[in-house]
């Protein structure tokens, strides 16, 4: 009886799974018409991303703090230069995803909105 449950189990799984595409498994590109804005769309991304040290205190020898919308804003250009560095990348495990670095490129040409 485990073993037809188990075998019954396992072909749902692996039917449903075959109904999913690769884009289900990757972040969406922005939509180019909706304005992005740092509370909803940009500060996610730092606080998954750079608080780990940028935060207040910094640690691990960072200069500087984005735990406010102020303060991303204010080092956005900076920010987008070391989010985009394949020499020198922020965070220093690696660039963040296509996807990820493009949105907070477009923040930046938005207007870099609240």
């Amino acid at each position: 009886m485990k073993k037809i449950f188990l075998i019954g189990f396992l072909s749902i799984f692996f039917v449903n799974c075959a109904n999913d595409s690769e884009s289900d498994f990757t972040e969406k590109e922005t939509d180019p018409t909706v304005k992005l804005t740092y509370t909803k769309d940009i500060k996610p991304i730092i606080d998954n991303n750079c608080l780990q040290c940028h935060n207040n205190p910094t640690t691990n020898a960072a200069p500087t703090s984005y735990n406010t919308y102020e303060l991303v804003r204010d080092h956005a250009s900076s920010m987008q230069s070391r989010m985009n560095s394949a020499s020198a990348p922020m965070p220093q495990s690696g660039l963040l995803p296509a996807a990820t670095r493009a949105k907070f490129d477009k923040w930046i040409t938005d207007g870099k909105l609240e």
